[in-house]
């Protein structure tokens, strides 16, 4: 399976914006998100970084990424160096 990458407001809320990752085989799926855009990325770090981008330039907040297919790439468990 290969995934690919999206921005969706989560739910409802309108002023939070997250990371979606879909399986290509259901990528009819993506309707029934919120997506801010239509850009796809294959790498959930590129999508990571454009959302926490929108997130700041347009004052919304963003929720970490947690994956639906591999907790490995969930942001919880991504190591930063400040």
């Amino acid at each position: 399976m290969t995934q690919f990458y999206f921005v969706s407001f989560k739910g409802m809320d309108r002023t939070t914006i997250t990371v979606i990752d879909l399986d290509h085989c259901v990528s009819y799926e993506r309707d029934e998100f919120s997506p801010v855009n239509d850009q796809n990325f294959s790498d959930h770090l590129d999508a990571i970084e454009h959302a926490k981008a929108l997130a700041c330039k347009y004052n919304l907040n963003y929720a970490p990424f947690v994956s639906r297919y591999r907790s490995e790439l969930n942001e919880t468990n991504l190591l930063t160096l400040d």
